[in-house]
């Protein structure tokens, strides 16, 4: 046991093996932060809206044009078409959890015509 403290305490007194050491912990510490960073497994779902007015106000501009919805009474004065956005900002897939059900929905024609049964998709309106 002797033979094995002298030999610490003499890598302890050499001031070379001290000073890369030193350099070691010193360079090690920001990459080990670095490296946490990047391996982080963040799920950043995002989206983006963006709506585009096609008829705003249309018995003020056009007093001629009516536009209906099949099966509506009042003409529809301001139309807007809005395009959504869905993605994933992060490296980490976005998978569902155990136990949860996804249940594609499409939607066509006006809120009030929308209401499906659980697990079925609304049908487009017919023309």
């Amino acid at each position: 046991m002797g033979d094995i403290s002298r030999f610490v305490e003499s890598l302890s007194i050499n001031p070379w093996l001290v000073l890369i050491a030193a350099a070691c912990t010193i360079v090690a510490v920001p990459l080990a932060f670095i490296f946490y960073l990047r391996s982080r497994k963040e799920k950043l779902p995002r989206y983006a809206v963006r709506s585009n007015n096609i008829i705003k106000g249309s018995k003020a501009v056009i007093p001629g044009l009516t536009v209906h919805f099949q099966g509506h009474g009042e003409p529809i004065e301001n139309l807007t078409v809005s395009k959504v956005v869905f993605w994933n900002a992060s490296r980490e897939t976005i998978r569902p959890l155990p136990g949860s059900v996804w249940v594609p929905t499409i939607w066509w024609g006006l809120q009030d015509t929308l209401d499906p049964e659980p697990g079925e998709c609304a049908a487009p309106p017919k023309a």
